[in-house]
């Protein structure tokens, strides 16, 4: 480290100068000049080797060059065995004095694909649309996730803090790779967050209708009149107005069916009219059909209502029951209609809804005991004398039983009454008295010898 520089010194003349080395035996300051890629103090004696961050490109240093911008200078990557600036790589950038490639990398968010940065401005901020996920990236990570959005600078594919992105917004959606949200189309609305596709914008509510761009909910109700089925973008469409037969309040998502009881005879109505009296309206009518016969109609009528059992009518429109008429006698009535005559062996006299009544009261009922009733009896006819009716319901006079010997028969009776004294009862033919000048004494006489002459004096 020093040098002698003359004979018969006490001690060295000086320490070598700066950029040289003196191993020993040296006569000269600037004995042995110092070696690329190293550097000599004042006093050296070896040359020491330049540390990362610096350089030396020419002999005689005293000390070494910082490594400039845009470069690293790494000892552990020698040149010849010489530390040289080396180019900054892609997506790094290199200060003053960088020790090594990758000390100083563009931060999360950027990225550059060209060599020889010096500062972190020069790291370009990841582009709209893509996200840059790792520190000293040459390109952008990738696209943006769908359902989210990124405007630059993202760090991470689904952003969150509202600056780099965010995500995809109500009444939006956002495809992989988006640099803003895409606004739902007019007939469509999304009322989440997240949307990915076009497909998750869903068609507006039924009943409704969407208008403008970007909608999280419906614009507002379908006009009456009209009908939205889901994903109309106006609220009268004229593809779905209301048909003749329905009706269409406001808000519908279909035409509803006018009830019975009303008619709609026009398009475009958001109600039903009320069925008027003398006419029905069966569901879904355009207008009213008058009240056949038989039947009475009352205003709001779905279906016509049949006279009353028993009752009838020839006449069509009636309005009320009260219209209707008594079924005539010896006939019964049903649904409006004279049906036929009542069967033998019951009688109608008048209101009979059915053809063998048992009513037991002035309309009619069972052929009493004694009688008989034909078919479309209005009265009973009483057995003939000489007969009898032992059951209720007999058809005919055939069906009348013949009185027995012994007894007679009225036409009022009941049962078989006996022969009484001074009488004689031939089967069938009811009571005959004994001739004059005979007296019969006996109860049950059958025939004329039971009658005796009588006794002298009397």
């Amino acid at each position: 480290g020093f040098y002698c520089a003359g004979e018969g010194l006490f001690s060295p003349t000086a320490c070598c100068d700066a950029g040289y080395y003196c191993p020993g035996s040296d006569s000269l300051a600037t004995s042995i000049p110092c070696p690329k890629g190293s550097y000599c103090p004042r006093c050296s004696v070896h040359p020491l080797n330049c540390p990362s961050g610096y350089y030396s490109d020419q002999e005689a240093l005293g000390s070494c060059k910082l490594c400039p911008k845009g470069y690293y200078c790494s000892e552990d990557e020698p040149w010849n065995n010489i530390t040289v600036p080396r180019p900054c790589p892609p997506g790094f950038f290199c200060p003053s004095g960088t020790r090594f490639a990758y000390e100083w990398p563009c931060p999360l968010g950027y990225f550059r694909d060209s060599p020889s940065l010096t500062t972190d401005y020069q790291c370009f901020p990841c582009p709209a649309g893509q996200f840059c996920g790792q520190q000293g990236l040459r390109l952008p990570s990738g696209p943006c996730a769908a359902g989210h959005y990124c405007t630059g600078a993202a760090q991470e594919s689904g952003p969150m803090n509202g600056i780099s992105g965010n995500v995809c917004p109500g009444g939006h959606y956002c495809p992989e790779g988006s640099s803003f949200p895409l606004a739902c189309p007019p007939s469509r609305r999304y009322g989440g967050k997240g949307a990915k596709t076009l497909d998750d914008c869903l068609p507006c509510l039924p009943g409704h209708y969407c208008s403008e761009y970007g909608l999280v909910n419906f614009t507002g109700d379908c006009r009456g009149g009209f009908y939205c089925p889901g994903g109309q973008n106006t609220s009268a469409p004229e593809s779905f107005f209301c048909p003749r037969g329905y009706m269409c309040p406001p808000a519908s998502a279909w035409p509803t069916k006018c009830p019975g009881g009303t008619y709609q005879n026009s398009t475009h109505q958001t109600f039903c009219e009320v069925c008027p009296q003398a006419y029905y309206c069966p569901a879904g009518a355009l207008v009213p059909t008058i009240c056949p016969v038989g039947a009475y109609c009352p205003e709001g009528s779905a279906a016509p209502t049949n006279c009353p059992p028993g009752s009838y009518s020839y006449e069509i429109g009636l309005v009320d029951p009260r219209q209707c008429l008594p079924c005539p006698q010896g006939k019964y009535c049903m649904e409006g209609i004279i049906v036929a005559d009542c069967l033998c062996g019951y009688i109608c006299r008048h209101s009979s809804a059915r053809p063998d009544p048992d009513y037991e009261d002035t309309r009619g009922g069972v052929c009493p005991l004694g009688h008989f009733c034909p078919g479309g009896t209005a009265e009973p006819q009483p057995c003939s004398n000489g007969t009898l009716g032992y059951e209720p319901g007999l058809c005919s006079q055939s069906e009348c039983l013949p009185c027995r010997s012994g007894f007679y028969c009225e036409s009022w009776s009941i049962l078989p009454i006996p022969c009484p004294p001074g009488w004689y009862c031939p089967e069938a033919e009811g009571r005959k008295p004994c001739p004059p000048g005979t007296y019969q004494p006996y109860m049950h006489m059958s025939n004329s010898s039971a009658c005796l002459p009588c006794v002298e004096s009397y």
